[in-house]
């Protein structure tokens, strides 16, 4: 009876270690997108979507709205990040500010034009109300004039924000533009085919 009751152990262990090692595939297999890079420790998710150091582009920010970014580590009792926003080099155009040429590239970080509500385990970024790159670069040099020489690609994103782990090591990257939304839809009744 004994020898059987050992046996019984002795199933159950093997099958609750069978489980706990399937389990561990699983979670390594999801962090690291099934196995194809690095075990990634820190992720943001934004309107429910995770979004890992692969980053992501296109994404569209209503003005006059509010984003939130929400911070996640799977290792507990980690926490703590930096926020920073630029300008997307890919997407430059030129301006002049009192005369002096500039090139949106060249501006650096421009976080401080944000209006950015920091909380340990979140941020939200709100969003100037009429979004113009016009009006976004008087915020940037507040009395100068500042005269545009060729606009930004429409089609591309105008800001890079990158969110790093508190040391440092894994950070992601955002291209996000700002958008006014649809303001108003014209139908030519003419062309209308049915």
């Amino acid at each position: 009876m004994a020898a059987r009751r050992n046996n019984k152990l002795i199933s159950l262990i093997v099958f609750v270690l069978v489980i706990a090692i399937i389990a561990i595939i699983g979670f390594v297999a999801y962090f690291t997108n099934g196995f194809s890079k690095d075990l990634e420790t820190f992720y943001i998710e934004y309107d429910g979507a995770k979004i890992s150091s692969d980053g992501l582009k296109g994404l569209y920010i209503l003005s006059s709205n509010e984003a939130v970014f929400n911070i996640k580590y799977i290792i507990p009792r980690q926490s703590g990040y930096r926020v920073s926003i630029a300008p997307n080099t890919e997407n430059d155009f030129s301006f002049s500010v009192d005369g002096t040429p500039k090139d949106w590239r060249e501006l650096g970080n421009i976080t401080h034009a944000f209006s950015i509500e920091k909380r340990s385990d979140s941020f939200t970024i709100f969003m100037p109300e009429s979004f113009s790159i016009e009006r976004f670069l008087t915020i940037l040099f507040p009395d100068n004039e500042v005269l545009i020489d060729s606009t930004p690609d429409i089609q591309k994103d105008l800001f890079i924000m990158t969110i790093s782990s508190a040391d440092g090591a894994q950070s992601v990257d955002i291209g996000f533009r700002i958008s006014n939304g649809v303001t108003g839809v014209t139908l030519d009744t003419e062309e209308i085919i049915l």
